[in-house]
C-alpha cells in the first residue's frame, strides 16, 4: 500500500477511536452534570426573554390602542368639517313663502 492509503486507514481508526473515546465522555456524570447545567441556563434565558416579549407585547398593544382613539378623533373632526362645508354650500331656502 502506498503512503496516503495508509493516512487514509489511519483516518478511520482514529476517527473510531475519537467515536468511542466520545462516546465514553458522554455518558460520564460530570458531562451529564455539564448538559443538566447548560439547559437549566437554557430554560432561564427562554424565561427572561418570554418576559420581556410580553411587555413588549403590552407595549406594542397600548399604542396600537392610542393609535387607533387618534385615528377616530381625527375621522370625526374630518366628518364634522365635511358636514359644515355642505351646509355652508347648501342653497339656502327661502322661508318667506
Amino acid at each position: 500500500m502506498e503512503r496516503e492509503d495508509w493516512i487514509h486507514v489511519g483516518m478511520v481508526a482514529g476517527g473510531a477511536v475519537l467515536g468511542l473515546a466520545a462516546r465514553v465522555f458522554l455518558k460520564s456524570n460530570v458531562m451529564k452534570k455539564a448538559m443538566v447545567s447548560t439547559t437549566a441556563a437554557a430554560l432561564r434565558v427562554q424565561k427572561c426573554a418570554e418576559e420581556g416579549s410580553a411587555c413588549l407585547q403590552a407595549q406594542a398593544d397600548d399604542i396600537v390602542a392610542a393609535a387607533k382613539e387618534e385615528n377616530r378623533k381625527r375621522d370625526e373632526a374630518d366628518a364634522a368639517a365635511k358636514a359644515a362645508a355642505e351646509a355652508a354650500q347648501a342653497p339656502v331656502e327661502d322661508q318667506a313663502k
